[in-house]
């Protein structure tokens, strides 16, 4: 009697035991779904997609504060963080002519709240000329949407050559007639200013002196002061010298003129049709963000683009907004890559 009552006990206590364990699997069953259902239940990999963002983003801007790109991308983001309903963060990382920041985001992850704003330098330049690169812009970055293009002006002291410079052809043959005579500031090595002064100096036959400065703010305080005598310059920061007389437009390396400085013609109009030169900025994410997230984000910087407020006040400043696809801008950042890796390597030009 004793052994059957002891058996007993104990298929009661599996029986109880048996009870909890499939009380605790429904309840995680629920919490489960629950999880799932508040999420909106779509995923990528490990990344929720249709609940995104539920967080604040992150835009790794790899310059300065203050400089114009950085100027962009603040009012940018402004734009983004009240389309997506977010506070956009913009995290300048400086150094090593954009790459530490480009790094930063190429380590991040893909989650679509760390993204990347920049120039072309780290991505269209860098490549072809730097010695180790700790990243491939191809294989480790999702081109999102390309933001503004300003195209670069040639601006001059008034007193370079002693004066009365004040053509392209007259710039030319100053400079043909006194070799290294001239020079140039630039925000620093490799960037696309250089490259302009070096495709100038490439296509016109002349010997220019590079002064490099870090940032384009030093860069055109010297420029204004007459300490050096000239810089290829984007065109929302060179227009309001040149409009006061500080400075002289000489040549806007673009198709067309620039309303905002009527007066300066283009450089197939100077004699120079082969110097076409812009700037130009855009976002891009971790390679392996997911697609929905990469379109999501696309949609968001061109509506913010065409924001009637930030559209005027950036073509106001002689930048251009052309909308683009994630395709259409990678297919953008490839070109630029074939155009300026050939200028830099000619050149001599080393990254730092």
């Amino acid at each position: 009697m004793q052994s059957w009552i002891g058996r007993s006990g104990r298929r009661r206590a599996m029986l109880r035991d048996g009870l909890r364990w499939l009380a605790a699997l429904g309840l995680l069953t629920t919490q489960a779904a629950l999880v799932h259902a508040q999420s909106g239940g779509a995923q990528s990999g490990n990344v929720q997609t249709s609940a995104w963002p539920v967080k604040p983003l992150r835009i790794v801007a790899p310059f300065p504060p203050g400089g114009p790109a950085d100027v962009q991308g603040r009012a940018i983001g402004q734009k983004l963080s009240q389309l997506l309903g977010q506070p956009v963060i913009i995290d300048n990382r400086a150094g090593a002519g954009g790459v530490i920041g480009t790094d930063i985001v190429v380590k991040a992850s893909p989650d679509g709240y760390t993204l990347l704003f920049t120039t072309a330098g780290a991505l269209a330049v860098a490549p072809a000329i730097a010695e180790n690169m700790p990243y491939d812009p191809a294989r480790d970055l999702l081109p999102v949407a390309r933001a503004l293009i300003m195209p670069e002006v040639l601006a001059l002291h008034p007193s370079a050559g002693g004066g009365g410079l004040r053509s392209l052809q007259a710039l030319i043959a100053y400079a043909r007639a006194n070799p290294r005579k001239l020079n140039y500031s630039t925000p620093g090595n490799a960037t696309v200013p250089h490259l302009a002064a070096e495709l100038f100096a490439q296509v016109a036959g002349i010997e220019l002196v590079h002064v490099p400065y870090r940032g384009t703010g030093p860069a055109m305080q010297d420029l204004l002061a007459g300490h050096v005598q000239m810089m290829f310059v984007d065109v929302t920061v060179a227009q309001g010298p040149i409009r006061s007389g500080r400075l002289l437009g000489v040549v806007v390396g673009s198709p067309t003129r620039i309303a905002s400085v009527p007066e300066v013609p283009t450089s197939a109009e100077a004699g120079l049709p082969g110097l076409l030169v812009s700037n130009w900025t855009g976002l891009l994410a971790p390679a392996a963000t997911p697609r929905e997230l990469v379109l999501r984000l696309n949609q968001a910087m061109n509506r913010a683009l065409q924001d009637a407020e930030l559209n005027k006040r950036f073509v106001s400043e002689g930048a251009q907004i052309i909308p683009t696809t994630p395709e259409e801008f990678a297919q953008f950042i490839r070109a630029e890559a074939a155009k300026w890796g050939p200028v830099a390597k000619k050149a001599g030009m080393k990254w730092e």
